[in-house]
């Protein structure tokens, strides 16, 4: 209280914060603690066995993996394959052309004779 009895008494600003920060500090720990004593909730997952249809679905993936696996290896001997054939027709093409050059010459040969 003040000198005239009329209003409490004053308290410096540093002392409200430090109030502050206590009640704070207080209210913080006891939070903590009541979420530490909380019981958390039963988990039923953890204790159920897996449903029989759970892993249905791995069958049909491991299958798609094997034929996608076929499919890979087909389309490779089919590249292969394709340059194989793409050489053969280069060939083709120059032996081709060797033998017009040749037709040509013996065409020509026997014109001017």
């Amino acid at each position: 209280m003040t000198a005239n009895g009329s209003a409490p008494p004053l308290v410096s600003a540093t002392e409200g914060k430090d109030r502050k920060t206590d009640l704070l500090r207080s209210e913080i720990a006891s939070e903590n603690i009541a979420s530490a004593t909380t019981p958390q909730p039963f988990n039923w997952r953890a204790h159920l066995p897996p449903h029989p249809g759970a892993d249905a679905h791995i069958a049909e993936v491991e299958a798609a993996r094997e034929y996608e696996k076929d499919l890979a290896g087909k389309l490779r001997m089919a590249e292969i394959k394709i340059v194989e054939l793409e050489s053969e027709i280069a060939d083709l093409k120059r032996e081709n052309a060797e033998l017009r050059k040749a037709l040509d010459d013996a065409k020509a040969k026997e014109a001017a004779s």
